[in-house]
C-alpha cells in the first residue's frame, strides 16, 4: 500500500523539474495524477475517473507535512554531501538508497544533465520540523 493510496493530485509544469519529479514519485506512491503542461512534455500519469475538488489550506498543510515526515524517516540525510552521494548512488559505487541533504540550484541542475533525477523539496523547514 502506498502512501498516497485513494488520493488525487493534479500536477501543472509536470514536463520537468520539480514538478515532473513529483509527478514519478506521486504515481509510485499510488496516487491518481493529472499531470500537465504548457509544453507537452509532461509524461502520462493514471487518468482520474471523476472530477475532484482542491484542498483548502489547511489540508494541503496536513498533506505538505505528511509527506515531510515520510522524506524523514524513509531518506538517509547526507547533508551537504548530497551531490556527491547521489552520483555514487547513479554510477553504482554505493549502495541503492533513498537519500536527502542539501545541493545548490547549479549542483542540482548539474545532477539532472548527468541523468541523475532529484527532487528539490521547496519546504526544508517542513522536513526538519517532521520529527516533533
Amino acid at each position: 500500500m502506498g502512501l498516497l493510496d485513494g488520493k488525487v493530485a493534479v500536477i501543472t509544469g509536470a514536463g520537468s523539474g520539480m514538478a515532473k519529479a513529483s509527478t514519478k514519485l506521486f504515481v509510485a506512491e499510488g496516487a491518481e495524477v493529472v499531470a500537465g503542461d504548457i509544453s507537452g512534455a509532461q509524461e502520462p500519469a493514471r487518468a482520474v475517473k471523476e472530477p475532484v475538488a482542491m484542498p483548502n489550506e489547511a489540508a494541503m498543510r496536513a498533506m505538505l507535512a505528511q509527506m515531510a515526515r515520510h522524506i524523514v524517516a524513509n531518506a538517509e540525510d547526507v547533508g551537504e554531501r548530497f551531490p556527491e552521494e547521489a552520483r555514487r548512488i547513479h554510477y553504482e559505487e554505493a549502495p541503492r538508497r533513498s537519500i536527502r541533504g542539501v545541493a545548490s540550484k547549479e549542483e542540482a541542475d548539474a545532477l539532472e544533465d548527468e541523468g541523475i533525477d532529484v527532487m528539490q523539496v521547496p519546504f526544508a523547514d517542513l522536513v526538519k520540523n517532521s520529527l516533533n
